[in-house]
């Protein structure tokens, strides 16, 4: 597996992390503002003569939860970079609102015990409901505690034993809290780093199988010696663009090439030079195409061009054609010496010479062999492109007139 595509594990434990940051924020906080809601019909019916206060109370509380609310819905990317501050706020404005409440209850009243309750609630959701470090939490847990403490101390009417036992009781039940919420925070933290784990591995096998699949329908369209589009690949290209040349009133020029005696230099110098003589000829008939033609090695030696332009410049095709010709007969240097090799070349024109790729490779086939024939007496039988489907036009003219 290449390094360069292998994404660090703790990169996808992050990735997951913000997302269930701003997820589990929105609910916290839509439930936190729904419960300091609900929780002021507790006021009504218990605290008599100070609901007022608490409902004032929980009115700032409220609103700071709505306010806070709009930014991980609306600005998920500010809120991520200052989690830790908003949480912190956040937990300590709860906190506070909920030990001023338990302040103003009289120390007999059920609603104490109610308040106390969700201080409870506050410490164990800040380690099981965020995402904040656990030495972070411990931070937040341990202010929470000195405001109740402070508080319990500054606000009893009664400073004797039975009130200091109570209020280490209720500190008991406070840093309980915090420790079930630190073991819950704990094994949550191991399985999803385990999962994310999986997860990164996962990802980094279908990422694998995919560069490995696309790799091997590359290959499977490639020819291994030249580097160039095997007969597969050739033929998808080929369809690709008689279909863009249709689009465009354009033509396509395809060309078969073929290296004259192939044969007889591989048995004579052996298959490595046979090779040699294959790139050689393939990097010198690339060099006389443009960037956007097609070359393309069909088979052994041979070669298959795809030249698409204007048919008001087809005359261009027949230097490109003879400059081929020029430039690979020139003598090859090769591990055995320098070696002279000739090819023999045959075209046909799309749409002139037929509609679909097969026709057309038909004609341009059977005139690259014609062409290797007339090699071999010294003829030279091959009309010029022009000239070509001048004879074609004049044909389908005489055709109409007959007809």
């Amino acid at each position: 597996m290449s390094s360069k595509t292998k994404i660090p594990t703790s990169q996808i434990v992050n990735d997951y992390l913000n997302k269930e940051k701003v997820i589990f924020s929105k609910y916290m906080l839509l439930l936190s503002g729904v419960l300091f809601s609900l929780f002021g019909f507790v006021d009504w019916i218990y605290l008599g003569e100070f609901t007022h206060k608490a409902i004032v109370i929980r009115a700032y509380t409220i609103s700071y939860i709505v306010l806070v609310s709009f930014i991980p819905f609306f600005k998920p990317a500010v809120f991520l970079k200052h989690y830790f501050k908003i949480m912190l706020v956040s937990f300590m404005v709860s906190a506070i609102s909920i030990q001023l409440i338990i302040n103003i209850s009289s120390p007999d009243d059920l609603a104490k015990s109610i308040y106390f309750a969700g201080l409870m609630l506050t410490i164990m959701s800040l380690f099981t409901w965020t995402f904040i470090k656990v030495q972070e939490a411990i931070f937040i847990t341990f202010m929470i505690l000195v405001l109740y403490i402070s508080s319990a101390y500054y606000y009893a009417e009664v400073r004797n034993i039975n009130v200091l036992i109570y209020n280490l009781g209720s500190l008991l039940f406070l840093v309980s809290s915090a420790v079930i919420g630190l073991m819950s925070s704990l094994m949550r933290n191991k399985y999803l780093n385990y999962g994310s784990k999986l997860q990164g591995e996962l990802r980094q096998a279908l990422l694998y199988q995919e560069k490995e699949t696309k790799k091997q329908k590359e290959l499977a369209r490639q020819d291994d010696l030249t580097g160039l589009p095997n007969r597969r690949g050739a033929m998808s290209l080929l369809k690709n663009m008689f279909k863009i040349a249709k689009e465009k009133n354009e033509v396509v020029v395809v060309c078969f090439l073929d290296l004259n005696g192939f044969k007889q230099v591989n048995d004579t110098f052996g298959h490595n030079v046979g090779d040699e003589i294959l790139k050689i000829s393939a990097s010198r008939i690339a060099s006389s195409l443009r960037n956007i033609d097609l070359l393309s090695r069909l088979s052994g030696d041979e070669f298959l061009i795809a030249i698409r332009i204007e048919e008001s410049k087809l005359e261009i095709v027949d230097v490109i054609f003879a400059n081929i010709k020029s430039t690979v007969s020139k003598p090859m240097r090769t591990s055995k010496g320098l070696i002279n090799q000739s090819i023999s070349l045959g075209s046909a024109v799309f749409p002139f010479h037929g509609n679909t790729v097969d026709a057309v490779i038909e004609i341009a086939d059977k005139r690259m062999y014609k062409d290797k024939d007339s090699s071999k007496h010294s003829k030279n039988v091959e009309l010029s492109i022009i000239e070509d489907i001048k004879m074609i036009n004049d044909d389908k003219v005489i055709k109409m007139r007959l007809s």
